[in-house]
């Protein structure tokens, strides 16, 4: 287990939203924060909190998220995303991840992260990349690009 890792801990992060994080951008026509990103800023969040607590072999990824997007958040506008550790079990995090704007909370829920071994972790992209069936490329990577 990491040093120092314990339930509680929590980290968080202000972020302004920028024309190119709208939902317009992921095809539904509004300029307000999209979801996705505020999935991506959760999980920065989560990893943030545990980055003074990982050893150098280390890592995390994201598993899962149980979240709600409640409220939409204009371009220009600040968002204060806050993400505590609430559950530790074996190598499974399980945070609570918030975002307000500050008129109004925008996101909630849970975003759990799994604690990997970097080597392995790295190893099985390695392996992975081998195995890739032709058909697989994108389409840049079949025309040459």
């Amino acid at each position: 287990m990491p040093y120092g890792l314990r339930a509680n801990l929590s980290a968080r992060l202000l972020h302004t939203v920028s024309p190119s994080e709208t939902a317009a951008r992921w095809g539904n026509q509004l300029d307000v924060m999209a979801t996705p990103i505020l999935l991506w800023l959760a999980e920065l969040a989560c990893m943030q909190c545990l980055a003074e607590h990982l050893g150098s072999g280390e890592l995390t990824v994201g598993v899962g998220h149980r979240v709600r997007h409640q409220a939409p958040t204009p371009v220009g506008w600040q968002v204060t995303v806050t993400a505590t550790l609430k559950q530790i079990r074996g190598k499974v995090l399980i945070f609570e991840v918030a975002a307000n704007d500050g008129v109004e909370d925008v996101f909630s829920g849970t975003h759990t992260r799994a604690l990997l071994n970097r080597q392995r972790f790295l190893e099985r992209i390695s392996r992975k990349n081998l195995e890739r069936p032709c058909d697989s490329r994108t389409e840049n990577e079949k025309e040459g690009r």
